[in-house]
């Protein structure tokens, strides 16, 4: 049986290459919470400000590893119907749908958290942390271009005969800090690594 290019799109997106992570449609908008802890001085956030916040994202995180668990058994329901010997059209196509109200629902959980967040602040504070927003958008692309960069002049070594597990271990760490939140220690280890990697290849 046929299986229609809607359900095709949707299997390249949702098993394709690298999945987006949920909140990237938020980062310029509004920043991870762990960037608001952060910065919580130079917004003008109080320890009074911040625990409602601190209550808010409890709350949302437990819901959200409930509907993270949630997704990951939709996921492997969805892979077993396209693995089974027989395709079953409408059983595909009812797990893609269960898959995109599952996402759908998770990133409603975020965005609800952030608005949460967003509606509790003054007008001075919420502009403060939009422009933080702004910047820290900026600097994820940059990381993301770095990291590409360091993949490349590790491989490059590699292909010299070089040892570059150091760079692997230093490349985790990195992502480490990611996915921490810590976007700034992580873009300033990013170019030290880069800057090393160029060096070593003027030598």
């Amino acid at each position: 049986m046929l299986i229609s290019k809607t359900t095709i799109a949707g299997v390249a997106l949702l098993i394709g290459a690298r999945a987006q992570p949920q909140a990237r449609d938020l980062e310029g908008l509004l920043p991870p919470p762990t960037w608001v802890f952060e910065h919580a001085e130079e917004l003008g956030l109080t320890e009074a400000e911040l625990q409602p916040l601190r209550d808010v994202l409890q709350g949302a995180r437990r819901e959200m590893a409930v509907r993270r668990s949630e997704l990951q058994e939709l996921r492997r329901a969805f892979r077993d119907s396209l693995g089974a010997p027989a395709l079953d059209r409408v059983a595909i196509e009812n797990h893609f749908e269960e898959l995109l109200a599952a996402e759908n629902e998770l990133k409603r959980l975020q965005l609800g958290a952030r608005l949460d967040f967003l509606t509790s602040v003054t007008v001075t504070q919420r502009a403060a942390v939009r422009e933080g927003a702004a910047r820290l958008a900026g600097q994820r692309v940059r990381l993301r271009n770095r990291i590409e960069e360091i993949r490349g002049l590790g491989r490059r070594l590699h292909r010299r005969g070089e040892d570059t597990s150091a760079i692997r271990d230093e490349v985790r760490a990195i992502e480490r800090l990611i996915r921490a939140g810590s976007v700034e220690a992580a873009l300033d280890r990013c170019d030290l690594l880069t800057l090393e990697l160029r060096v070593s290849f003027e030598r």
